[in-house]
């Protein structure tokens, strides 16, 4: 509801002065084509799939690793709990320098470093039993998915058209929604074929090859666009 309320206080710059029926018809066929256009556009196809590996990884890691750490590593769940809140707290605060640094340096190497660290502190983390070091490490978890998800939709803005942000960002969404939900249901088949220590470190290499091929990926993309300029 509050979400809601501040929706309605948002300016509007422009008022239909048709039907809402008669409007969404008017508009299908754009809305159609807009899609079509970011489905089939690299750049913002490639970024979007990052996020959804992002997300994937993130889906897996906050389903089991409470699991893991209460079954394999005793810690209580008060425990638990606060190593969670730690990453979503370094997330939060992190996101708008993250954001900041993506403007100033470039979206694709924040991306890059991005991805990087969520491999490094997803493999890893299994390897401890300290508490202090796995705090540093979900921590570190929590400052690689600011850093992909603040850059990310901005390099989809950037790419797309004025005309199509929405349909742009509507794509990275659902791409990401698709790869949040698949995430828990690999990890789980990753860790009931194998274990949770190598369950983590294939998804873990999952990232560190997602950022390798993004990276040369949109340094093509990149690099035709400026050359066709």
């Amino acid at each position: 509801m509050l979400s809601l309320i501040a929706a309605l206080k948002l300016p509007r710059s422009v008022i239909a002065r048709v039907p809402a029926a008669e409007l969404v018809k008017k508009e299908r066929g754009d809305i159609k084509r807009d899609i079509m256009a970011m489905l089939t556009h690299r750049g913002i196809l490639t970024t979007s799939v990052v996020e959804a590996v992002q997300y994937f990884a993130f889906g897996c890691l906050e389903v089991f690793l409470p699991i893991y750490l209460y079954e394999e590593m005793g810690f209580e769940a008060l425990s638990i709990g606060l190593l969670f809140t730690i990453q979503l707290l370094v997330a939060a605060l992190t996101k708008p320098w993250m954001g900041r640094l993506s403007d100033h340096h470039g979206r694709v190497p924040i991306l890059v470093i991005g991805l990087l660290l969520g491999a490094v502190s997803i493999t890893t983390i299994t390897w401890s039993n300290n508490y202090a070091l796995i705090a540093v490490l979900i921590g570190l978890f929590g400052l690689g998915l600011a850093t992909v998800t603040a850059s990310s939709a901005a390099l989809v803005a950037d790419l797309a058209r004025e005309s199509s942000y929405g349909g742009a960002l509507g794509v990275l969404s659902s791409v990401m929604d698709i790869g949040h939900s698949t995430g828990p249901m690999v990890g789980g088949l990753l860790i009931a074929t194998h274990n949770y220590r190598t369950a983590f470190g294939i998804i873990g290499g999952i990232l560190a090859l997602t950022s390798l091929v993004f990276g040369l990926t949109m340094r093509r993309i990149l690099s035709t666009r400026s050359s066709s300029k």
